[in-house]
């Protein structure tokens, strides 16, 4: 009896559960051409920009010269570039 109660209770959600219909191919038709009139539309706000602090680049990289070299030349790299176009 027991048992047959206890395959009642794990069978039953297995007869619950719903049958899937078959989907149903339907198509989608979109305008070919929307328009769009701005002409009615108001529109009010207010412009908020960021605080900026300036930062100036030649007083930055004083800390970092140790870490870095600052390169002024890249003749080395614009020769390379024109062997490699030929």
């Amino acid at each position: 009896m027991k048992k047959l109660l206890l395959v009642l209770l794990v069978a039953t959600p297995a007869l619950a559960q719903d049958v899937e219909p078959e989907p149903t191919k339907q198509r989608v038709k979109f305008k070919e051409r929307t328009e769009l009139d701005f002409d009615a539309v108001r529109v009010d706000g207010t412009v908020t920009r960021p605080e900026l602090t300036p930062v100036d680049g030649l007083t930055a990289l004083d800390d970092f010269t140790i870490l870095f070299r600052v390169r002024t030349d890249f003749s080395v790299e614009m020769s390379q570039s024109v062997d490699a176009v030929k």
